[in-house]
């Protein structure tokens, strides 16, 4: 990955995948589920520094994304900018197949 931090922001993650199969007189019948929660810290960070592979107008365009470069300058303080994100996944799918 391109985006590395050095905060060490406390992050939880589950998945789960469940198949099962069942051999029917025409053939067979598959069910499966596959879950997934992520739920993480994600501050809204302005590098100090260029970062590599990160540019201020796009990949591969512009120069290296910094404070310097993007004009952008963290001054609130950090309770009004410092988020949560939740991500809740479920799929649930069958297969017949005859």
């Amino acid at each position: 990955t391109i985006r590395t931090t050095p905060d060490s922001l406390p992050a939880d993650t589950e998945e789960a995948y469940i198949k099962t199969r069942k051999l029917i007189d025409a053939g067979s019948v598959s069910f499966g589920a596959y879950y997934q929660r992520n739920h993480e810290w994600r501050p809204n960070m302005i590098p100090l520094s260029p970062v590599p592979l990160v540019d201020s107008g796009g990949l591969g365009i512009g120069t290296p994304y910094s404070q310097r470069t993007s004009g952008f300058y963290a001054t609130l303080p950090r309770t009004v900018w410092h988020k949560t994100i939740l991500i809740n996944n479920w799929l649930l799918w069958s297969h017949l197949h005859l």
